[in-house]
């Protein structure tokens, strides 16, 4: 399976990518409220805390996590969900082992649980984001 990245090809193509990356965010915010008050409903974790000042790099993480969904062109719903589910495995993967590491609050469980969320959400997002594009002119 391959599948097509595109960076600064043209500037309609940066406009195209821009887009789909700005309804990624869209797409992954309501995720992961959605996420977050399950979290909160079953209680998971001990405490959760809204994220305060430290939200504007929550929110510039999250546009970085978007920007690698919008550069990418899949051929097919396939390729999109793939390739969300290993950005997620990656991402989510790499954030969860430095937070087990970092944080003693924090327990395996947890933070796997975490993990396998972000992977999924990630194939989730970027399978909405294929349908939501299939037919347009921004894919």
């Amino acid at each position: 399976m391959r599948t097509t990245i595109v960076f600064f090809e043209s500037v309609k193509e940066s406009r195209n990518g821009t887009m789909r990356g700005l309804v990624a965010f869209i797409y992954l915010a309501i995720v992961n409220v959605l996420w977050y008050y399950l979290v909160i409903n079953f209680q998971l974790y001990d405490e959760i805390r809204p994220p305060g000042a430290r939200g504007w790099i929550f929110i510039l993480t999250f546009f970085l996590l978007c920007s690698a969904l919008g550069a990418q062109k899949p051929g097919n719903a396939k390729e999109a969900i793939v390739y969300g589910l290993l950005l997620g495995f990656v991402i989510w993967g790499v954030q969860d082992t430095i937070n087990y590491s970092l944080y003693q609050s924090l327990s395996i469980w947890d933070a796997f649980v975490d993990w396998i969320y972000g992977t999924l959400s990630m194939g989730l997002v970027a399978g909405m984001l294929f349908y939501t594009f299939k037919n347009s002119r921004f894919i």
